[in-house]
């Protein structure tokens, strides 16, 4: 209620005789203030009296022309209740009041004032990696032992499996159903009731190579990395494996030309018109340290038959180098963030295309929808870049002076594409996209966290903006 008093648009405030009334109305059906409360009001009311309110029956539509102004009238109301205790009460009562009258716009909040989350939801294990979004509708959460499906629309919990393993992020798939990969196996589970709907085990390394990682789905197909998890030399090529969920069988197979060993982290590989595109940046032997340096480097392989298309590396775009960040975006683009520089390549000529330099170190990873990326320093200045230029749209710095380590922040860009929601180790900030403004911050406080503190994720889906912190999740709306 106090909110929608402070709007700055005046179509948007409780006029006065809806403001009465809410203050009027006992917090609960059948009992009002505790009677402490009540004796001291009434002593108060005895010794200042209100003044008396013309005409408490004002249409809710405009003011009377001549009276006192709104703002005069409540005032003079409010004089009557020395001291205010509001409550949900109240709130639901303003409300009840508004809508008897004509339509009106919904009261919007304060500037700079958080939404209020549509709905908060706590988690029994500790997660291990962000949740993983299903068609906008399911949020799925693993943990070391267990995942968990919420349904996005009320934060309602659908299913919890303990008996789950999962070794990577999971991978939402066609239909009702999302691969969870686990040691030398995957297995498909359905997203609405949490059954196994079958399990593949002959990856085990024995008679076929081991299962590695995944790389992508898309309709019936699945493609992952294999190979031998005992031999780390270079003669011993993983390979990428196309698999047939219908089917369940697998369609082709091709070494990856120089990938690393088993050891080497693989990140995900990403689907091009009509090419699978494969990280190819593994050094014999696994270990980086003193080798010489390598240029970073993708393979193409055609979807349908594993043909190899291209190979590319990226001048100044290193291989070695531990914690840069690549992403393959919109636009046929390799974004690569390594130290301080944001570069642009072509994905197939390997061509550079643009370079933005920050003042600070670069340590998480861009957020990129369309034409716009988004990218957070060690400082916590955020940059928004046209991704068809490389020129900065804007820069936002930190709210208030950054008190221990704030390197580590989290950037996303709503579905919508208004809104792009900055974390750092204090708070969530949900910044205009047009130019970098700030509509609202807010602090969760999840179970066994220290107030003002925020350790933990930040995603988007469809009008939602999902904030996890410790074990609690929640869900802001957006946009």
């Amino acid at each position: 209620m106090v909110t929608a008093c402070l709007s700055a648009d005046p179509a948007h405030r409780p006029r006065p005789a809806e403001l009465i009334q809410a203050l009027r109305t006992p917090a609960s059906p059948g009992g009002g203030l505790p009677e402490p409360i009540a004796t001291a009001l009434a002593e108060q009311a005895a010794r200042y009296p209100a003044e008396v309110v013309p005409d408490a029956t004002e249409p809710v539509g405009r003011d009377h022309e001549g009276g006192p102004s709104r703002r005069a009238l409540t005032l003079g109301g409010l004089a009557g209740v020395a001291g205010l205790v509001l409550g949900s009460g109240g709130v639901a009562a303003w409300r009840a009041t508004a809508d008897d009258g004509p339509a009106r716009p919904a009261p919007l909040s304060v500037r700079g004032t958080a939404p209020t989350p549509l709905w908060q939801r706590d988690i029994d294990f500790e997660l291990g990696d962000p949740p993983v979004l299903w068609g906008g509708k399911i949020a799925l959460m693993a943990g070391q032992s267990a995942v968990t499906a919420v349904r996005l629309r009320d934060g309602k919990k659908l299913w919890t499996r303990e008996d789950m393993w999962p070794t990577q992020a999971l991978m939402p798939l066609d239909g009702d159903l999302f691969l969870t990969p686990a040691l030398a196996m995957f297995t498909a589970v359905s997203v609405r009731t949490g059954k196994v709907t079958w399990t593949e085990r002959k990856y085990d390394g024995i008679k076929h190579p081991a299962f590695l990682s995944s790389l992508a789905t898309h309709g019936n197909m699945f493609w992952f990395l294999a190979g031998d998890r005992e031999k780390h030399t270079d003669r011993e090529k993983p390979v990428v494996i196309a698999y047939d969920l219908k089917k369940r069988a697998e369609l082709w197979r091709t070494p990856v030309p120089t990938a690393g060993p088993i050891d080497y982290e693989q990140g995900p590989g990403a689907l091009r018109r009509g090419a699978l595109i494969v990280e190819n940046n593994g050094s014999s032997g696994g270990d980086s340290i003193g080798t010489e340096e390598k240029a970073w480097s993708y393979v193409a392989l055609r979807q349908r038959d594993g043909k190899r298309l291209w190979t590319r590396t990226y001048e100044g775009v290193s291989a070695n180098g531990l914690g840069n960040f690549r992403t393959v975006a919109p636009g046929d683009l390799l974004i690569s963030c390594e130290d301080k520089d944001v570069r642009a390549y072509d994905l197939t000529s390997g061509k550079q295309r643009w370079r933005f330099t920050t003042k600070g170190y670069l340590y998480t990873e861009p957020a990129v929808l369309g034409r716009t990326l988004c990218v957070t320093d060690e400082d916590s200045v955020t940059h928004a870049v046209d991704t068809r230029t490389g020129r900065a749209r804007w820069r936002r710095g930190p709210a208030f002076d950054p008190v221990g380590d704030m390197r580590y922040s989290r950037t996303a860009i709503s579905h919508a594409g208004r809104t792009v929601l900055q974390a750092n180790a204090s708070e969530i900030e949900g910044l205009n996209a047009a130019d970098g403004s700030l509509r609202w911050r807010f602090t969760p406080v999840g179970s066994g966290q220290v107030a003002g503190g925020f350790s933990g994720y930040v995603d988007t889906a469809p009008g939602l903006a999902l904030v996890m912190n410790g074990s609690s999740l929640y869900a802001l709306p957006v946009d």
